[in-house]
């Protein structure tokens, strides 16, 4: 995992309940205000891993969701 994923997974995980981020306010938090697109790219490329049965700590903890 590259250190900017961490980042990412680290400022979602402190999103409190009930609330919600951008993936431009999360790329912007994370120091990298021009990657709103690797956000989106790097939580969906999680949950995609997760559904194939190799689970994370992190994804057991934080609930995300993307409404297609």
């Amino acid at each position: 995992m590259l250190k900017i994923d961490e980042i990412i997974w680290q400022i979602v995980a402190s999103i409190p309940k009930g609330n919600v981020g951008t993936y431009g306010q999360i790329a912007k938090l994370a120091g990298y205000p021009n990657h709103a697109r690797y956000v989106g790219a790097t939580l969906k490329l999680t949950s995609a891993r997760d559904k194939k049965g190799t689970k994370s700590l992190l994804t057991d903890q934080i609930f995300y969701h993307k409404r297609f």
